[in-house]
C-alpha cells in the first residue's frame, strides 16, 4: 500500500508540474503562443531606423545583440518577477536593462526588426519546446532571404539553420 501510495504522489506532483510549466504558459501569457498585433509607434520606429543597416542579416545580428545584451535571461527570475511575463509595450521596455522572459525577448526582437521595414510579419515563426527544468521555451526561426535563422535571444544563440526549409 506504501508504494502505491507514492507512486500516486509522484504521479500527481509530476502532473502538476508539467502543467504549471508547460500548460499554463502556453495558456495565460499574451505574447507567448497567440499571435500578438505588433505595437509600433514613432519611438519604436525610430530606435529601429538607429539599429538598421543596409543588409537584413545585419541588421538582424545588430538587433539580436542589442536584444541579448540589454535583458537578463536568469532562470529562476521567472519565477521571481510573473508579473514580466505579460509586458507588451515594447517602447516602455527599451529604456530599461531588466530580466525579460523569452517570449517577451522574442517580442521586442519581432518588434523592432519588423519597425525597420526590412521585415514582415510572415519572417518570423515562432517554435515551443521544453527547455531547461522541463519548462516551456520559445525562439524564433527568422527567414532573411532564402536563409533562416533560429534565434534565441534567451540563451543568447543565433545560428543559420541548413538544410530542408
Amino acid at each position: 500500500m506504501d508504494a502505491v501510495y507514492w507512486f500516486l504522489v509522484v504521479i500527481g506532483i509530476l502532473i502538476v508540474y508539467r502543467l504549471l510549466l508547460v500548460l499554463l504558459p502556453y495558456i495565460i501569457f499574451p505574447t507567448f503562443a497567440r499571435d500578438f498585433r505588433i505595437k509600433k509607434n514613432k519611438k519604436v520606429e525610430k530606435f529601429a531606423k538607429k539599429m538598421m543597416l543596409k543588409n537584413r542579416e545585419k541588421t538582424l545580428n545588430k538587433i539580436f545583440d542589442f536584444v541579448q545584451g540589454k535583458y537578463t535571461s536568469e532562470i529562476y527570475k521567472e519565477f521571481l518577477f510573473p508579473k514580466r511575463h505579460f509586458y507588451t509595450e515594447v517602447d516602455k521596455l527599451l529604456e530599461k536593462s531588466l530580466f525579460l522572459p523569452c517570449h517577451i525577448q522574442n517580442l521586442i526582437l519581432r518588434t523592432l526588426l519588423i519597425a525597420t521595414k526590412q521585415f514582415a510579419p510572415k519572417d518570423f515563426k515562432r517554435k515551443f519546446v521544453l527547455g531547461k527544468y522541463g519548462a516551456i521555451h520559445q525562439y524564433l526561426l527568422i527567414k532573411v532571404g532564402k536563409k533562416r535563422f533560429k534565434a534565441d535571444p534567451f540563451f543568447n544563440s543565433i545560428e543559420e539553420i541548413k538544410g530542408k526549409k
